[in-house]
């Protein structure tokens, strides 16, 4: 009985240290990222859009072995000057896009982003919205463009997963679920910008489920694997296979040492001792 409740507290143990393993990696990972310590290769991100007047939405999606991204993009088509001028222009851009593919290159996969915008409540007196059908924060902004960063970070399977939401009004805003810490200047084509690093603590559960498990097989090498092994050894030199002593092969009267095996060989003993 204490050796199963000890091969169960084992067990129990080898989970959670799997998915403290699992959180370890994902964070390790998103740190060498940014750093860019570590620069795995993405393939070649893929982007749709959509129109829903008078809004126009540009979704960028990348991933490689570890990470995983999406990049929302939200402008306003009725904005006057050089901001809604662009706006008009991107989208141009991809009507014609989607109708050259449409015409030249019928069975590649659809440009036109399947998403619906319903509008949301007022956030600080500016109208906002929501983009429906794929779970983000409605706190778009629909005065100025908008952004939101999502990322997944994991290996073998990506675990974690983070939101950034980039308001150009009020600046970033990192949702409860992530944690920044601090940020680096980078060499974009753009220029020096700064680039935040932000520890996702939001689980992506299948990944992270999985992950333990992965994790958690290497830790039952440890604590479970190595403790047998030892027990398997004792016994064929016949000693205890609790404490090591030397039962000169008489395993079957348990240890006079520590105990091992005389409490059920006495139980089996008061069971079978005939009753006056």
């Amino acid at each position: 009985m204490r050796s199963r409740r000890s091969l169960i507290i084992r067990l129990g143990l080898c989970v959670l240290l799997g998915a403290i393993t699992t959180w370890m990696v994902a964070w390790g990972l998103e740190i060498a990222a940014w750093a860019e310590l570590l620069k795995p290769r993405v393939s070649t991100p893929s982007v749709s859009f959509t129109i829903d007047e008078p809004y126009f939405i540009e979704l960028t999606r990348g991933e490689n072995g570890i990470r995983a991204f999406e990049t929302w993009r939200l402008l306003r088509l009725d904005v006057d000057g050089s901001l809604g001028d662009w706006a008009r222009g991107l989208a141009d851009e991809y009507l014609a896009q989607e109708e050259w593919q449409h015409a030249t290159q019928p069975d590649r996969p659809p440009v036109r982003l399947d998403a619906e915008i319903i509008s949301g409540p007022l956030r600080d007196g500016r109208a906002t919205v929501t983009i429906k059908g794929h779970g983000l924060p409605s706190v778009l902004d629909t005065s100025t463009e908008s952004r939101i960063y999502r990322t997944g970070v994991g290996w073998p399977l990506r675990s974690f997963l983070s939101d950034v939401v980039i308001d150009t009004s009020n600046g970033p805003q990192y949702h409860s679920l992530s944690w920044v810490t601090f940020s680096r200047t980078a060499n974009t084509w753009k220029g020096p910008m700064s680039v935040a690093l932000v520890l996702p603590l939001q689980p992506a559960w299948t990944g992270f489920a999985l992950n333990t498990g992965f994790y958690g097989a290497f830790w039952t090498l440890p604590f479970i694997g190595l403790p047998l092994f030892k027990q398997h050894r004792r016994r064929r030199k016949g000693h205890c296979p609790h404490c090591n002593y030397d039962l000169k092969r008489d395993l079957e009267h348990g240890c006079p040492e520590c105990g091992w095996g005389r409490g059920a060989r006495a139980s089996s003993e008061s069971l079978h001792t005939p009753v006056d």
